[in-house]
């Protein structure tokens, strides 16, 4: 069994199991179906089952042996309804792209302006997804001074 991340029917990330056989099984659909049938509210199994199988593929590895363990019972209790259809699957980056923040902890967007200061350079500027317009020069730190003349 490999696991992957698909994008749902609805178009939000899905941890998805690939069987043997290829078929491709959203894990949380049949561990709901389980709890339900177990006793559950549905509340607590679509918590329970979203816990256990959580959309970043890298939150559910956390899991240890348990996400194999309970993979493996959803895969196996999964009907043709759970089951996926990979040609018209969306796959998945295991986890969501990595968002730029400054230094207070705004989310960063393109076109925003980004200042970096270098020692002996000066302050050098950039707007994100954006080059800056030809002949733009950094800010100088400090005054150029002026070089004497050694005279001979």
């Amino acid at each position: 069994m490999r696991l992957a991340r698909v994008a749902g029917p609805n178009g939000l990330p899905r941890l998805a199991a690939i069987g043997p056989d290829g078929a491709v099984v959203d894990l949380a659909l049949p561990a709901r179906r389980r709890l339900d049938r177990r006793g559950a509210t549905a509340e607590a199994a679509a918590r329970l089952a979203a816990a256990w199988f959580p959309d970043r593929l890298t939150a559910a590895l956390g899991g240890g042996e348990r996400l194999w363990e309970e993979a493996a019972e959803a895969l196996a209790g999964a009907g043709t309804d759970a089951t996926l259809d990979p040609a018209g699957l969306t796959w998945l980056p295991p986890v969501d792209p990595p968002a730029m923040r400054d230094c207070l902890g705004r989310q960063l967007a393109p076109g925003d302006t980004v200042e970096l200061e270098v020692a002996g350079i000066g302050v050098l500027r950039n707007r994100l997804s954006r080059p800056e317009p030809p002949g733009w020069r950094p800010t100088p730190r400090r005054p150029e001074r002026q070089r004497a003349d050694v005279g001979g």
